[in-house]
Formats: C-alpha cells, sequence, structure tokens
C-alpha cells in the first residue's frame, strides 16, 4: 500500500543551459507545468480578417450570378468559386483549432504560482531564466491554457533544487482530510452529547458543532450554498433527533 509520505513526490528538474532550454526542461520536468498563451486577441483578428475576405468573395459571387448570361461571367464565377473554396476551408479549419484552443482549461492558481515563482528567482536579472519579452507570457493569466488535465507526473531522476508537487495526490489527501474532519465531527458531537445532561449547555454545543460543520464544508468542498447548507441542515437534525432520543 502506498503511504501519504510517498504519494507527494517531489518533482525535480535536471539542469539546463540558461534561457529557452532551462524553461523548456522545467515545463517538461511535469504535464501540469504545460501553460501557454491562447492569444486570443490574435486569433480573433485573424478569423474576422478571414471572414471579411469571404464576405467580398460572397458579394462579388452574387454580383456574378445576376450578369451570368455571358461566357466571361461563367468564367469569372469559376475563378471567384475556385478563390472562395480555398477560403472557404481556409477559414473553417481555422474556426476548429480556435474552438479547440478554447476548450483547454485555464491553469489552476497554484500551478501560475510555482511557474511565477520559478520564472522570477528571486526577481534577480542575474538568476532568471529569461531575459526578453518571452519571460512575460505569464503576464496575461486570463489568456493561458493548461495542455495538460492535471495527471499525476513521474520525477526525473536528476536532482535539482527546484520541486513541484503532483496535483492528483494534493486532491486526493485534501479530500481525505475533509473526509476525516466529518467523521469527528459527528463522532465527537454524539460522544460529547452523551456525556452532558444540562438542555442550555447542550444547545451551545449543537451550534458550535453546526457552525464548524458548515465552516468545514465550505472550505474543504466546492459545493454549491445549497448544497452546504442542506449537508448542514441534515448534520443538524441528527444531532436534535439523538439528544431527543437520548434524553429520554
Amino acid at each position: 500500500m502506498t503511504s501519504w509520505t510517498s504519494t507527494l513526490r517531489l518533482l525535480t528538474v535536471p539542469p539546463h543551459p540558461k534561457g529557452y532550454p532551462s524553461v523548456a526542461g522545467y515545463i517538461s520536468s511535469s504535464p501540469d507545468l504545460a501553460v501557454f498563451r491562447k492569444f486570443s486577441t490574435l486569433n480573433a483578428i485573424n478569423l474576422l480578417n478571414m471572414q471579411t475576405e469571404l464576405m467580398i468573395l460572397e458579394a462579388e459571387l452574387k454580383e456574378i450570378d445576376t450578369n451570368d448570361d455571358q461566357d466571361s461571367n461563367k468564367r469569372d464565377r469559376l475563378r471567384s468559386w475556385h478563390t472562395m473554396r480555398d477560403k472557404l476551408e481556409e477559414y473553417n479549419n481555422a474556426l476548429i483549432r480556435y474552438s479547440q484552443v478554447l476548450a483547454l482549461e485555464e491553469p489552476p492558481r497554484r500551478v501560475l504560482k510555482a511557474l511565477n515563482g520559478w520564472m522570477n528567482k528571486g526577481g534577480h536579472p542575474a538568476t532568471r531564466p529569461l531575459i526578453d519579452v518571452g519571460d512575460e507570457y505569464l503576464n496575461h493569466p486570463c489568456d493561458l491554457m493548461a495542455l495538460s488535465g492535471m495527471k499525476a507526473a513521474e520525477a526525473p531522476e536528476t536532482p535539482s533544487p527546484v520541486f513541484y508537487y503532483s496535483e492528483d495526490k494534493i486532491n486526493q489527501l485534501s479530500n481525505f482530510i475533509a473526509l476525516m474532519l466529518a467523521v469527528c465531527l459527528l463522532i465527537g458531537a454524539i460522544a460529547s452529547l452523551y456525556y452532558v445532561r444540562t438542555e442550555g449547555l447542550r444547545l451551545g454545543m449543537i451550534s458550535v458543532y453546526i457552525l464548524l460543520f458548515a465552516a468545514g464544508l465550505s472550505l474543504t468542498t466546492s459545493g454549491k450554498k445549497g448544497e452546504v447548507f442542506g449537508a448542514t441542515a441534515a448534520y443538524a437534525a441528527v444531532l436534535v433527533v439523538y439528544i431527543s432520543r437520548n434524553g429520554e
């Protein structure tokens, strides 16, 4: 069985020459770090320009179709259709590729924090891996995409002071902690209420346990407000039923 001390393994990075080889080596050390720009504005401008070209060709074809009784117009129509076909295929391919880019998720904040920390290296130019316009791509958080779906990565064998924790293992640990917290709040509440007989003190303890349960759900889960409220109400109902039967 894998212990929790071994599940959170360090992802080490082998040394590389300063510059893009160093940045590429760090990014390749874990699939989670494969974060790049979408260039949403440039893609939108490109699609708009291609769309305008097609609209111009469409207008030219409509004008040719209105005078389709001459052989010269027929030849012009064929030439325009050949141009239209190529432009339309290029436009459709660009649309599909950009839709695939938009489908990629944004990187988690923890990944961006790790990338920014490594890229800055204390903020001194002598220690930073890049000192040009290429190191500014992380300054556009709304235009970033993660190529990986947060898969666990194997650690390279060459040691390095840079490390990175697997996202999957941290999620497993956080889920385990949330489960243990819920169990402790339920068992602890029942055990403590069993030995307390004063009604006023019981009501105060129940209120504290309910507040702790609601706070724990809000901090350790991503549930909606309605889901948190429903779970808290169910927890409160269990405690109320317990003390009502225990007090008989």
